[in-house]
């Protein structure tokens, strides 16, 4: 992505964007859990948000388990793409366990 505003005026600058698709999430969705959803998904957003902001990214918006971010956009980030690429693997590994408390997947749904 290159886009920079400067003064008012558009100009160029490499970013890097990252959308996140929390599909564990869906696991969850069921009527018989729909009280620790919101926990849950507290839990999950919390997790992407500080792997982010850690790596000097920008959390732009999340809708239910989906999540946009950017480097080197909203501030100066020379290891934008690095800092990225840390953060997914933050991510990764922080969303590869369910929060304690969370109900089997298997019986999920």
């Amino acid at each position: 992505l290159k886009a920079r505003v400067t003064a008012g005026k558009l100009t160029e600058r490499v970013a890097t964007v990252m959308a996140l698709d929390v599909t564990r999430f869906h696991d969850l969705c069921s009527p018989e859990l729909l009280g620790e959803m919101y926990e849950f998904h507290s839990h999950y957003i919390a997790a992407i948000e500080e792997a982010v902001k850690g790596a000097k990214g920008v959390l732009h918006r999340f809708s239910g388990d989906k999540v946009l971010c950017s480097w080197n956009t909203a501030s100066r980030c020379a290891t934008h793409s690095q800092m990225a690429c840390r953060a997914a693997l933050r991510v990764q590994a922080v969303l590869a366990e369910p929060p304690a408390g969370a109900p089997d997947r298997k019986s999920a749904g």
